[in-house]
């Protein structure tokens, strides 16, 4: 049985985090950039990387972790290959270190 989505713009509408007009705006743009409509809200300003994660967390009912604020132990940092924890380390773009325990598991644990 398949659980029908919410779709983010939706979603973003019934939290008042954006306009109707906004989102038509970041579809329109989305698509002649080749951008996704949450890389285009974020871009425009209209919201934050942050709610944009929370959004897709409530969307896919994945767990999101704050890795600044999380207790990683060490041997699992251990596991993580170089490359894989070099990326971890840098985070997003502004700085947003937030990442889905599932994103962890896939990106870290299935390169062993």
């Amino acid at each position: 049985m398949r659980v029908e989505r919410k779709r983010m713009g939706d979603m973003l509408l019934a939290e008042g985090a954006v306009t109707q007009e906004q989102i038509e705006e970041a579809l329109s743009t989305a698509r002649r950039d080749g951008k996704k409509m949450g890389e285009k809200l974020v871009e425009l300003g209209y919201v934050t990387e942050d709610t944009i994660a929370q959004v897709l967390s409530n969307q896919l009912h994945i767990e999101r972790v704050h890795l600044a604020e999380a207790y990683i132990d060490e041997s699992f940092v251990k596991l993580i290959q170089g490359d894989v924890l070099r990326r971890l380390e840098q985070g997003s773009p502004s700085g947003n270190r937030t990442l889905s325990k599932e994103k962890l598991r896939r990106d870290c644990l299935c390169k062993r």
